[in-house]
């Protein structure tokens, strides 16, 4: 049985990952081709090839730098040639064990997941990679897609789905896997599963339970009082947070300063007093004088390559959240800091 390029690497990703535990198999029972005992169940067209089962380690050490994938099982001689390397596969009888592992609420009934994989692939650089926060270390599909880690977020305005296709949230590691892949997602009815598909390879894991936080709910929707950052001034932005980014390695925050006609950008080391200053002579601020707020530069500057990408107008920013208004259906969320006047 031969596999394409794309079936290839979503097999790789799975293999990579799973290879790490000591206990499992992939198995195939003459029909189709298993990971049993994993995180991740995978199922892919393996027809033809007999049943037989072979370690995680073995699998993932033949297959790991292959562009292709070719098996083969010889099963009157028992050999099984992955790739052209012939192993001794451990004989595989327990066909209960299979259809127990595949019998799982996502086979129950589904429904796809209407982002594409470049969508989610996105918002993963907004989850949080603290997994004592577990419920935000993955992509909420609710009322529009939602991705925070509490410092910033995306978020967006789409209409909200009937309530039994709303509330799952994909695991952003599960996301980053395939994300780079042609890959189309779907959950189970009961939300509890995610499934990948890539070409004729399936992937299934759990999705993440617990409630997500009403972020849209600090969305400001009036802009009274705020900075309009021009589209002319992105690669000054850029450039001063990237410097930002190297002299404020304790505080991380720099400040925006309204001025007559202009906008200026300040960060200082509280250590040493160097500080760096920027002139955007293309934005401005309205309003009233705001307080002295300041955002980190990592994630500022993480924001503004997003919006540069997607927008040649500019975007603006209100004193309590630096959100994008004109990102089509998309905002980016970033939390403020109050700096100290010292």
């Amino acid at each position: 049985m031969n596999y394409t390029t794309n079936e290839t690497k979503a097999i790789q990703q799975v293999s990579a990952k799973i290879a790490k535990s000591t206990f499992g198999f992939w198995c195939c029972d003459g029909v189709n081709l298993f990971s049993i005992h994993g995180d991740y169940l995978l199922s892919v067209p393996c027809a033809g090839c007999g049943c037989w089962s072979i370690s995680r380690g073995v699998f993932n050490d033949v297959v790991k730098a292959s562009k292709e994938l070719s098996i083969e099982y010889n099963q009157e001689n028992n050999i099984l040639s992955i790739n052209g390397f012939k192993v001794t596969p451990n004989e595989y009888e327990n066909n209960e064990k299979i259809v127990e592992s595949t019998e799982t609420p996502i086979n129950k009934g589904s429904f796809d997941i209407v982002y594409n994989a470049k969508e989610l692939l996105n918002a993963v650089d907004f989850v949080s990679k603290d997994y004592t926060r577990y419920n935000l270390t993955g992509i909420c599909i609710d009322s529009g897609l939602w991705a925070t880690d509490g410092h910033k977020a995306i978020i967006t305005n789409d209409p909200i789905p009937q309530a039994k296709k709303s509330g799952i949230i994909i695991p952003a590691e599960f996301v980053k896997m395939f994300g780079k892949l042609p890959a189309k997602f779907k959950a189970s009815e009961d939300k509890t599963q995610i499934l990948c598909e890539i070409a004729n390879v399936k992937i299934i894991t759990n999705a993440i339970e617990g409630p997500y936080p009403n972020i849209r709910a600090v969305i400001p929707t009036i802009f009274e009082h705020n900075f309009y950052i021009n589209h002319k001034d992105y690669k000054k932005i850029d450039a001063f947070l990237e410097k930002a980014k190297k002299l404020v390695k304790r505080t991380k925050k720099f400040a925006f300063i309204p001025c007559e006609n202009c906008v200026k950008l300040h960060a200082v080391d509280i250590d040493t007093g160097v500080e760096i200053k920027e002139t955007l002579e293309n934005s401005y601020f309205q309003g009233e004088n705001p307080i002295n707020i300041g955002f980190d530069a990592s994630y500022a500057q993480l924001i503004l390559k997003k919006i540069s990408k997607e927008n040649t107008e500019g975007f603006k920013i209100e004193y309590n959240t630096a959100v994008s208004a004109t990102l089509w259906n998309r905002n980016y969320l970033l939390m403020p800091t109050i700096l100290q006047d010292d």
